[in-house]
């Protein structure tokens, strides 16, 4: 119904001029529309205010989720730490220890004039020398053993001594280091060890002690090498070096030096934080002590070859 008629039944129904029916039917539409629109505005902010408490629990319930999720990882990362810590701190240190001796044998060997040194086995120079090569590989297999119980992913540095773990492994029985040399024969371990058998002898020199599995110590291994058998487990280590030199035997040599660059960076790495010195490796001088032709003429090359293994991926 339109305004004029809306006056015209004010009116009749009334007995109103029509000018009092127009003023009193606007008075009334007036007042209607004003309830209508408060109520309408009513309604708008009470839907606004549920949609705002709707968004404001979900807002809440998000946060809170999120918070409890970072909150139980942060406990999480922090349990996992302890159990790796407690599990692997003592063995970070004791190869940091096996390290350093072995990157320092090589250094003296090839640099102080020793070339005649003997290490044959039955000599304690042979058999210290075979210590300290098996010594930081023992250490790196109870490393690796610890993942059975320790999440590593909480601590990078861990990893990387997984990494030290397969690195020092491809130094003996890897083929990038020696790749192409005319002397390379993957028949027989003359002048490298075949992977699984680097894995059995670090293993041999694990033993028991009262807090579980542990590295042998020196004096522990000399008088197991008093036994044929457990020289036996240790082949083909005191094979090879029963007449090795750098000269005689370059290629062994080559890993050698690959192997105490590894161990030298460990230190270097990892170690200087920690109180060890940090260590200049003379790579280079090294490989020259093998008087190969090859690997003379081409050190440049085999230098990067070394280099490469402190970067492997896991």
């Amino acid at each position: 119904m339109d305004v004029a008629s809306v006056i015209a039944a004010v009116a009749s129904s009334l007995g109103l001029s029509l000018p009092a029916a127009a003023w009193l039917s606007q008075s009334l539409i007036k007042n209607r529309l004003d309830k209508d629109l408060t109520t309408f505005k009513a309604d708008i902010e009470a839907a606004h205010k549920a949609r705002q408490a709707g968004l404001d629990g979900e807002i809440r319930q998000r946060v809170e989720t999120v918070l409890g999720e970072r909150a139980a990882e942060r406990q999480y990362a922090f349990e996992a730490k302890k159990r790796l810590y407690t599990a692997i701190g003592p063995l970070r240190f004791q190869l940091l220890l096996a390290c350093r001796d072995l990157s320092g044998r090589v250094i003296s060997r090839g640099t102080a004039g020793r070339e005649g040194y003997s290490t044959d086995i039955t000599g304690y120079y042979g058999r210290s020398t075979l210590f300290r090569i098996l010594r930081p590989l023992c250490l790196g297999e109870l490393i690796e053993r610890q993942i059975a119980y320790a999440d590593f992913s909480v601590d990078p540095d861990a990893v990387d001594l997984l990494r030290f773990k397969k690195s020092a492994s491809k130094a003996f029985s890897g083929d990038a280091l020696v790749l192409h040399h005319p002397r390379v024969n993957w028949n027989d371990q003359v002048e490298h060890v075949y992977v699984d058998n680097v894995a059995r002898c670090a293993s041999a020199l694990i033993t028991a002690g009262t807090a579980g599995e542990r590295a042998m110590r020196f004096n522990e291994f000399e008088t197991c090498l008093g036994e044929a058998a457990n020289v036996a487990r240790l082949d083909p280590f005191p094979c090879l070096l029963a007449k090795f030199s750098p000269s005689s035997m370059p290629l062994l040599w080559l890993r050698l030096v690959a192997y105490g660059a590894l161990c030298n960076d460990m230190i270097n790495t990892a170690g200087v934080a920690v109180g060890f010195e940090r260590q200049d490796y003379p790579t280079r001088d090294l490989l020259m002590a093998s008087q190969d032709a090859i690997i003379c003429a081409n050190v440049d090359d085999y230098v990067k070859r070394c280099e490469s293994l402190l970067t492997q991926k896991l």
